[in-house]
């Protein structure tokens, strides 16, 4: 699928107010979004999970397999169940990872970062906070399952990125039980 074919799906289900399918190259897991802002290489939106909002995932179109509108049964249960009249748009700049970064980073300071690196190809999840934005890469720094920060930052180039993911309820119950030490 091109990045026009899938800015097309998106921009329609934004206009539309339905929901929408994603599905990454990396690991072919599906995401159910509500979309809300589209830029040129990124994707903003709200996921749905158990039929509520949980949070909201910034995609880079790159790393998206295929974006598809999500079932008309499906959007009629998520509309019967109010979701859309529920969407807050966030503040967030989509001009490219390190703008979105750091636009989130000034609304929701610990948020998750998922990728691969180009190094190894391993995937990394990061919930934590970033500690500064260069022009190519970023320090971020993490916490555990368990609220606790580790010692240093991880480095990582905006081009291992494929999910940020921020004000879900995962990251908010953590970030109010975090231990010193950031």
């Amino acid at each position: 699928m091109t990045r026009a074919e899938m800015k097309d799906v998106a921009e329609s289900a934004i206009a539309e107010m339905k929901f929408v399918v994603v599905t990454l190259k990396v690991s072919d897991a599906e995401f159910c979004l509500f979309p809300l802002l589209s830029g040129d290489s990124l994707l903003l939106g709200m996921d749905e999970y158990n039929f509520d909002f949980d949070g909201y995932s910034v995609f880079a179109y790159s790393d998206i397999k295929t974006l598809r509108p999500e079932s008309e049964r499906r959007n009629a249960i998520l509309r019967a169940e109010r979701l859309a009249e529920r969407a807050v748009i966030p503040a967030v700049k989509l001009k490219d990872w390190r703008t979105a970064l750091k636009s989130i980073s000034e609304l929701y300071p610990q948020f998750i970062i998922e990728g691969t690196y180009d190094d190894t190809g391993e995937e990394f999840f990061l919930a934590g906070s970033v500690e500064d934005l260069s022009l190519d890469e970023l320090y971020f720094k993490n916490f555990d399952a368990d609220g606790v920060w580790e010692s240093e930052p991880y480095q990582l180039y905006y081009s291992e990125i494929f999910r940020v993911n921020f004000g879900s309820r995962y990251v908010e119950v953590l970030s109010r039980h975090l231990t010193d030490g950031k």
